[in-house]
């Protein structure tokens, strides 16, 4: 899926959108760029990113 062809895509269900944001991420685009792209808030994508990395966010700050 190139990123032109997006654009047309109206309506994506939650795992098309994961999938989506998983291929940006590879392609090396930001958050920002991907939040543009599949309209979802930064957190959500950060959520995704970290679990697609394997990056462990629930442990808290000390």
């Amino acid at each position: 899926m190139f990123l032109n062809e997006i654009s047309d895509i109206v309506l994506l269900n939650k795992h098309q959108k994961k999938a989506l944001v998983i291929e940006l991420y590879k392609q090396g685009k930001t958050r920002r760029q991907i939040a543009e792209v599949v309209h979802m808030s930064f957190k959500d994508i950060a959520d995704l990113i970290n679990e697609y990395t394997g990056e462990d966010t629930s442990s808290p700050l000390l």
